[in-house]
């Protein structure tokens, strides 16, 4: 997909990535809390599952947003190869469901609004 924008949008400049990080939790059930970073450093988030899985909540914390507040939740498995992105301006939580979970969590710049 971002192949065809290059071709279809010849000045786009993608977002650059901030941090690439591997997580590996232990033991099903861990909860990672809710985060997330506003104004200035707000950042993109892609979730990928290497091993296991999680079950992962978002929420709009955008206050000029229609679904401010607005609940999503997703369970994500690496037997789908599911990625998900989770955009600036909301806030995320996960609940590992399975032991030894591996994920790569890719936080990058905003892309313009």
């Amino acid at each position: 997909m971002i192949f065809f924008a290059f071709i279809l949008m010849p000045t786009f400049k993608p977002p650059q990535n901030k941090s690439i990080n591997l997580v590996k939790t232990k033991k099903k059930g861990t909860i990672r809390g809710f985060h997330y970073q506003n104004n200035k450093y707000s950042e993109d988030k892609i979730l990928v599952l290497l091993e296991g899985s999680i079950y992962d909540v978002f929420i709009n914390m955008n206050k000029k947003s229609k679904n401010y507040l607005k609940v999503f939740k997703k369970k994500i498995t690496s037997k789908k190869n599911e990625i998900i992105l989770i955009p600036r301006g909301y806030a995320n939580a996960y609940q590992v469901l399975e032991n030894n979970t591996k994920m790569e969590c890719v936080t990058r710049e905003a892309a313009p609004a």
